[in-house]
């Protein structure tokens, strides 16, 4: 199972990483949710827990929808064979899509999202 720790760290990178795509700071995130600047800095940082009200606000100043900011950890395996980074780019839609593979099916794509493209003639 995973830690109450690491869910924070990871809603946190997460939300850094959605915040400056909107091309927000972390002090104007902070006055349009109503919290301090500290506040923004130590959940996205992963030191600070997020209150379920707070993290609808978040998505509504940050035009997206609640679960795009939620980290995605595929239900077939904590441990996923394909890298957070990538699981965390992909839409609501292909996440449930993913979630939906039968695990012979999700570890054939895990092994094409790891390997590299071919060199270029």
């Amino acid at each position: 199972m995973i830690s109450r720790e690491e869910i924070c760290r990871l809603f946190g990178q997460l939300l850094a990483q959605r915040r400056a795509e909107a091309k927000l700071s972390q002090d104007a995130l902070a006055k349009a949710v109503g919290l301090t600047r500290t506040s923004i800095t130590d959940i996205e940082r992963g030191r600070q827990p997020v209150n379920l009200h707070t993290l609808y606000v978040m998505a509504d100043i940050l035009r997206l929808e609640v679960a795009d900011l939620l980290p995605f950890l595929p239900s077939k395996s904590i441990a996923s064979p394909i890298p957070r980074e990538q699981l965390q780019k992909l839409s609501t839609r292909e996440r449930k899509d993913l979630d939906r593979l039968g695990s012979k099916d999700f570890n054939w794509l895990a092994k094409i999202a790891r390997s590299k493209p071919p060199k270029a003639r």
